[in-house]
């Protein structure tokens, strides 16, 4: 990229910037097995933010490693949290319950090593702006970014880190969308997807499309479906659409 802005001076580097309102940041490298990015955290943004929140504070984990070098610290003190690694079994309401993991000062030049499957952190206190270099390894990454309730220590939500998954996932909605009975074998094989995410996803989809064609499937998956909140999600749902028919023949 250095010799092409040097021989072209219109020359755009293909880094892509990315914000989250808070943190601004540039991917400089992107591979299905690692990204690396430079972002930087103002500290006034910071401040914003612990001042417009609303309600209790989230504690993210994200599934992946990451390795941050802190060009610029900004004086900031990290709070660090461990929780159990979510895998295929996790629930929303179980028992898992995430914990205060120690405090660390930063100085600049330092680096942190992550392991986002069961470790996370919330900055403290910053006195200036933070500047961080950081790779995440995509390879080996835990299914599920899980958000803990930082009151509570309790999960409060999760999303998927497979990209695989989300793309299952888009698909089943378009299919749904689209309310067509002859998508019902797509649907019915993406409601055996080993992700139980997904599973679910696929099977809410289909029975909007094909109430009939997928109550079969509805009622296996409340009798023996691997993941306990699968099963009961769908015993009561298969239970209330055939209370609503059996009312509508009368």
């Amino acid at each position: 990229m250095a010799l092409a802005a040097r021989l072209d001076p219109f020359f755009t580097p293909p880094l892509g910037a990315q914000t989250n309102g808070f943190q601004r940041s540039l991917q400089l490298f992107v591979h299905p097995l690692v990204r690396v990015s430079l972002g930087i955290l103002p500290v006034d943004s910071l401040a914003e933010k612990k001042v417009l929140q609303k309600g209790s504070a989230g504690i993210s984990f994200p599934g992946t490693v990451i390795l941050q070098r802190f060009l610029r610290a900004g004086g900031a003190v990290l709070a660090f949290w461990r929780a159990p690694a979510a895998g295929e079994d996790f629930r929303i309401g179980g028992e898992a319950r995430c914990r205060a993991d120690g405090v660390r000062r930063l100085r600049d030049g330092d680096l942190v090593r992550l392991d986002g499957r069961q470790q996370s952190y919330i900055i403290e206190h910053a006195e200036g702006d933070l500047v961080v270099l950081q790779a995440e390894m995509l390879v080996d990454r835990g299914p599920l970014l899980v958000e803990y309730d930082a009151d509570s220590h309790l999960p409060v939500a999760a999303s998927s880190t497979n990209d695989a998954a989300s793309r299952s996932q888009m698909l089943a909605s378009f299919l749904g969308q689209l309310g067509r009975t002859r998508d019902r074998d797509a649907l019915a094989q993406l409601s055996t997807d080993p992700s139980f995410f997904v599973r679910w996803h696929a099977m809410r989809e289909w029975l909007v499309s094909d109430l009939a064609g997928a109550m079969p499937r509805l009622q296996a998956m409340a009798a023996a479906d691997p993941h306990p909140e699968i099963r009961q999600a769908a015993a009561s749902l298969a239970a209330a659409l055939l209370a609503t028919i059996n009312e509508e023949d009368r």
